[in-house]
């Protein structure tokens, strides 16, 4: 066929479309197009994907999934943050910790309450600690960012701190503390 026909053909169905029908059938070659040119990098690259996901199925995180019997999805968001967590059976050792730096630090705990609340479908267990304090503020400073800087899976929920009074040095806290960890479960 000549190109005098071709065009003659494009103008006639271009009429009998319309504008709407033109641009349709201008995306429809354009999606086309790039499906032929794109489509088979894009295949290989999930490809590539599957494998390493099926690779990290396979050997699962040291420690983690073999330890806890959790298995290891690396497309689950959390899984990688609950695997960072410490055992819950590190609470003990995070409650001596906690009063050992507090004593060091000149700071007096008066007692330690806690519960356990878990979380994340109960691979996460949450031990919110109520810690009323005495102590320099100073103290009590120095000592809630020793416990953060070594137990990056703590946070304080709640602090208040009282003048003992006016002018004084030493300070009433009362601080609220989340210790988070990996359940056994």
């Amino acid at each position: 066929m000549r190109p005098a026909v071709i065009l003659a053909i494009v103008r006639d169905v271009a009429q009998r479309l319309g504008a709407p029908g033109v641009a349709a059938s201008v995306l429809l070659v354009v999606a086309l197009v790039l499906g032929a040119v794109v489509g088979p990098r894009l295949a290989a690259d999930n490809r590539a994907v599957s494998a390493r996901i099926a690779e990290l199925q396979a050997r699962g995180p040291a420690g983690g999934a073999a330890a806890t019997g959790t298995p290891f999805d690396p497309l689950d968001p959390a899984a990688a943050l609950v695997e960072q967590l410490p055992a819950a059976d590190r609470f003990p050792a995070f409650v001596d910790a906690l009063q050992a730096e507090a004593s060091r630090r000149g700071v007096a705990v008066d007692r330690t309450e806690y519960r356990m609340q878990p979380l994340v479908g109960q691979r996460v267990l949450r031990a919110q600690l109520v810690l009323p304090a005495h102590g320099g503020y100073v103290q009590v400073r120095g000592w809630l960012e020793a416990v953060l800087h070594d137990f990056p899976s703590a946070s304080v929920q709640e602090l208040a701190l009282h003048r003992v009074a006016d002018g004084a040095g030493d300070v009433d806290a009362r601080v609220v503390l989340a210790f988070y960890t990996r359940s056994a479960n």
